[in-house]
């Protein structure tokens, strides 16, 4: 895969219709490591999105929601998670908070109806999540 030399690969995550990969990784760089959020398209091979920053930023864990529509990335502390729309890209909901609990690589995870988000040792109602955002409850 083109693009990836030096990556730390944490996680990989399928699309449910296996059209496209969800990557999360660290890449080594002096003074430190830089977190790695990337989107591929599995048949061109092309990045559809990557998202680099330092090391206090999002990354890893990453899981796509069962039907598609979103995936979730975690802080690297596990303190903070956002969930994104799989189709444009943009967050929708960003959760700050002790509560998430430290997860670790794979700390992050979908319930098989799409309904749940496991974020470390703590279960969010994700219709919940995005109803409470739309109405200006969480912090963006």
């Amino acid at each position: 895969m083109e693009g990836v030399a030096g990556w730390q690969i944490y996680r990989v995550d399928y699309s449910p219709d296996g059209t496209r990969l969800l990557i999360c990784a660290l890449r080594p760089m002096w003074p430190g490591e830089y977190s790695i959020s990337a989107m591929l398209d599995v048949q061109t091979k092309e990045f559809l999105f990557k998202y680099e920053a330092g090391p206090e930023s999002f990354g890893w864990p990453g899981a796509y929601s069962p039907e598609g529509s979103y995936y979730a990335l975690t802080h690297s502390n596990m303190l903070t998670f956002r969930i994104f729309d799989a189709q444009t890209f943009e967050y929708i909901v960003r959760i700050s908070e002790p509560t998430c609990g430290y997860g670790g690589d794979g700390g992050l995870a979908y319930s098989p109806d799409g309904t749940k988000v496991v974020v470390g040792a703590y279960i969010y109602d994700v219709s919940d999540l995005i109803e409470t955002n739309v109405n200006n409850w969480m912090i963006r």
